[in-house]
């Protein structure tokens, strides 16, 4: 397991991460990749979709934390939050 983790965590933006090139940086067979996440009650388009969505929260979360900062400096108590609350 610890082969695919850090493989996938290693290629996680390259659109062209599929399963087989996975199952080939870990030495093992696509049989063998789909049996390791199916153990895990999981598969290894959701395990990279997951990853990914994670990955894209705290960027998104990053870069509104930066912007409501600027904001504020710039605006003073008027700030993303209040023009877009959904998002706080």
């Amino acid at each position: 397991w610890a082969r695919v983790s850090t493989y996938v965590h290693r290629h996680l933006r390259d659109p062209s991460l599929d399963p087989a090139r996975i199952a080939a940086a870990a030495y093992l067979s696509p049989r063998s990749l789909y049996a390791l996440f199916a153990a895990r009650d999981d598969t290894p388009a959701r395990y990279v979709r997951r990853l990914r969505l994670q990955g894209a929260t705290v960027r998104l979360r990053w870069v509104l934390k930066r912007t409501r900062r600027s904001e504020n400096r710039q605006n003073g108590k008027r700030s993303l939050r209040h023009r877009w609350p959904m998002l706080a």
